[in-house]
């Protein structure tokens, strides 16, 4: 760990990016999200998972929930509308991926109306293409992000200007009448500023879904007729002016909702949910000398929802709005060759959070509440032994419609061998009630308020063994703890039969992960296993949890020009709200690549297929579905064609 001591945040080397190297050192692939700097995933306090840009491209990840699928400890469920993501147990319905936090370039997309984190093509600004690696830091990260980082931190890196090509054109075409386009265009000038542009937008018809629980000639005999639509676009900018960096995103995705969720006519072609993203980020970084930086940033961010809820006849709709913006100051100081300090203060500034509800013209609901956010942190890792790396960091959140949130932070790092770590680690996290879960209120849909709703805590211990094998292997073993309490969830009130959120008893989960990573000459491959056993208060198994995930992957050279990405996955049944349970399954995905260089560029032509033998699946749904379970695709074929100037 004394290299991570050596240089600034500013200062700290990349590995060159070539796959030989990635693959054969993957403890020292770079991770910035588990301590806001620069530093390896040995040296991480936490348990990490780096998805490179080779990873995406040979295994055809088009969205943040395609990539997550194949990562040790996530599952997904998917309602037809919304991607949300489990991880170790925990993936309560309804929450909609307000328990992790996801950012872009370290900028967080979470919005302040429900907490939501965009794992589908919600997050249709940044493309994939456009993306140089993916940092998965499981455990709590409110020490250093504060609220909603309780199940684990994402951060979507995208490439820099410097790392781009000039232009890149991509075109993808595939089943359930699947198109999309994008483009990136990339300059360094002669002063060294760089600069980029990329964007992306497609149009899905999607299929006829049948649902039994509406077969009946007055809905169609259950069957929802090109309803499972999604059309989104997006589009992302940067400029990297040495000290100085600007991003900004806009995304836009609208989606039919088939599945007559939240009590809507079924097969009514209004049903949809209409998701917009936007921000501006600044950023001065300084480096004073090689022990000390500072940075600067300021933000502001755009969230808008719609909503058409067509129901017996009557065009009801709603709508969100935030809008907030803030500042963060961050200061690195390397005290000694051994020790080194993090501090930052962070201000948020809610103008809007708000939610409407109408119908016909009829206000029904409407309230916003605009609220203030300041935050402070410090953590310091200290290396008493060249074996040895101590962690500690506490952060301070005072909302100002809440009391102040302490989030403690420590690790304990012992390198028995340069290429051994055990990682001991612990961290405390907690979750404010989002605006939707604490003000809902529309008893004529079955919902009702809860003013009295309290942010909700957990507790992570976790001990994690990493290891590297010869021959370019890296094995990992975990066993972990989570334990919550005041958890928020829906409940049904027996006194009136509405649905309100409550913060419920405790509830826990516990469990294993095993995973190898690595490559053979050409071949390369993961493979993992994760038991948890997520469990109430009352020992009762927690809806929505796997006990058992097992994942493998491998890509392999079929001829010189063409790649073969294979990876499997499988899943035990999930406990769903209405007391049933779902059927384990087993999903294989296909991705062939070929690249070619004609008339002086190189392009690259891929064929993905999904679901490979067309297994039947399905996910749990929430209290707003009259399913159980949500049927998801059979077999799907995307071609894509990519050619970069």
């Amino acid at each position: 760990m004394a290299a991570a001591f050596a240089h600034s945040a500013v200062a700290a080397p990349t590995p060159a990016d070539t796959t030989q190297d990635r693959l054969e050192t993957l403890l020292e692939q770079r991770v910035e999200a588990a301590a806001k700097y620069d530093q390896s995933v040995h040296d991480a306090a936490a348990s990490v998972t780096v998805i490179t840009a080779e990873d995406i491209e040979r295994h055809g990840y088009r969205t943040i929930d395609d990539v997550l699928r194949t990562v040790r400890s996530f599952y997904i469920t998917n309602d037809r509308n919304y991607a949300y993501a489990g991880m170790r147990g925990f993936g309560r319905p309804g929450d909609y991926n307000n328990r992790i936090l996801l950012l872009v370039d370290g900028h967080a997309m979470n919005d302040d109306v429900y907490g939501a984190a965009p794992l589908g093509t919600e997050l249709a600004g940044v493309d994939l293409h456009t993306v140089e690696r993916i940092e998965i830091v499981r455990g709590p990260g409110s020490a250093l992000y504060g609220a909603n980082a309780m199940l684990a931190t994402i951060n979507v890196v995208t490439k820099t200007p410097k790392q781009m090509s000039p232009l890149r054109l991509d075109l993808e075409s595939g089943s359930n009448g699947y198109m999309k386009g994008g483009a990136a265009l990339a300059r360094v000038l002669a002063n060294g500023v760089q600069l980029s542009v990329s964007g992306q937008a497609s149009n899905i018809d999607g299929s006829d879904l049948y649902y039994s629980q509406y077969d009946n000639p007055a809905t169609n005999n259950g069957i929802a007729h090109d309803l499972d639509w999604d059309h989104y676009y997006g589009l992302q900018g940067k400029m990297d002016a040495h000290e100085f960096k600007v991003q900004a995103l806009w995304a836009s995705r609208d989606k039919g909702v088939p599945t007559g969720a939240w009590g809507v006519d079924f097969n009514d072609p209004g049903a949809h949910t209409l998701d917009k993203h936007g921000y501006l980020d600044v950023q001065y970084e300084h480096a004073f000398d090689a022990n000390r930086s500072l940075l600067a940033r300021a933000y502001a961010n755009r969230y808008t929802y719609e909503g058409g809820y067509p129901t017996g006849g009557i065009d009801i709709q709603d709508a969100s709005d935030g809008r907030w913006f803030g500042l963060e100051l961050r200061h690195l100081w390397d005290l000694s060759s051994n020790n080194r300090l993090v501090a930052g203060f962070e201000a948020q500034k809610h103008t809007r959070s708000d939610y409407r509800l109408w119908n016909d013209g009829v206000l029904l609901f409407d309230r916003n509440v605009a609220f203030d956010l300041y935050s402070g942190y410090v953590q310091e890792e200290l290396q008493p032994r060249t074996w040895l790396s101590l962690m500690l960091g506490v952060r301070l959140d005072d909302y100002s419609d809440y009391d102040a949130s302490w989030s403690p932070r420590a690790a304990l790092i012992v390198n028995p061998m340069p290429s051994s770590a055990l990682k001991l680690l612990y961290g405390e996290a907690f979750r404010v009630p989002t605006f939707y879960e604490r003000y809902y209120d529309d008893p004529a849909a079955g919902y009702k308020t809860n003013n009295d709703l309290q942010p909700e805590e957990g507790n992570t211990y976790e001990a994690v063994w990493e290891q590297d094998i010869a021959d370019g292997f890296t094995g990992t073993a975990s066993l972990f703890r989570n334990e919550f309490e005041g958890l928020i969830d829906i409940a049904l009130d027996p006194s009136d039969s509405l649905f309100v959120n409550r913060n419920l008893t405790r509830a826990h989960a516990q469990g294993i992960e095993l995973e190898l990573r690595g490559n053979a000459g050409l071949v390369t491959g993961y493979t993992s296993y994760s038991h948890q056993e997520a469990k109430d208060a009352n020992g009762a198994w927690l809806t929505n949890s796997p006990h058992h995930l097992a994942k493998a992957g491998v890509v392999v050279p079929v001829v010189s020009f063409l790649r073969c990405g294979i990876e499997a996955q499988y899943e035990t049944g999930r406990l769903t709200v209405y007391g049933t349970e779902t059927d384990p399954f087993f999903l294989t995905n296909l991705n062939l690549t070929t690249t070619f260089h004609p008339f002086a560029t190189q392009a690259t032509a891929s064929l993905l297929v999904k679901n490979l033998f067309d297994q039947p699946y399905a996910t749990p749904g929430g209290f707003e579905h009259a399913q159980p379970a949500i049927e998801q695709d059979g077999r799907t074929i995307v071609l894509g064609f990519e050619t970069r100037f």
